[in-house]
C-alpha cells in the first residue's frame, strides 16, 4: 500500500529538482530583466514531459528504497502469509 504514491513522490523530486536549478541559474542569468516568455515556453514542456521520461527511473530508485527500507522477508512470498494478512481496506466494503 503506498507505493505507487512513492514512486510519484519521487518522479515529482526527479523532475522539480533539476528545473528548480535551472530556473534559478536562468534567472541569475538574465537577471535584472526577465524573459518570461521564452522561460515559460521553456519550462511548461518541460514541466509536462519530464515527468513522462523519468517516472522509469524515479520507479526505480523508489524501489530500491523501499527495499532498503523494507528488506524481503521470506514469508513475503507465502501465499498463506499473503492471504492473511490482506489489507483489511481491500476486503472490508
Amino acid at each position: 500500500m503506498g507505493f505507487e504514491l512513492g514512486a510519484a513522490a519521487m518522479a515529482a523530486v526527479i523532475t522539480l529538482g533539476p528545473l528548480l536549478v535551472v530556473l534559478a541559474v536562468a534567472l541569475v542569468v538574465v537577471w535584472p530583466t526577465i524573459p518570461v516568455g521564452p522561460l515559460l515556453v521553456f519550462f511548461i514542456p518541460s514541466a509536462l514531459l519530464l515527468p513522462l521520461v523519468t517516472y522509469p527511473l524515479s520507479y526505480t530508485v523508489w524501489q530500491a528504497l523501499d527495499l532498503t527500507m523494507r528488506p524481503v522477508q521470506p514469508d513475503d512470498f507465502d501465499a498463506e502469509f499473503i492471504v492473511r494478512h490482506a489489507l483489511p481496506t481491500d476486503l472490508d466494503l
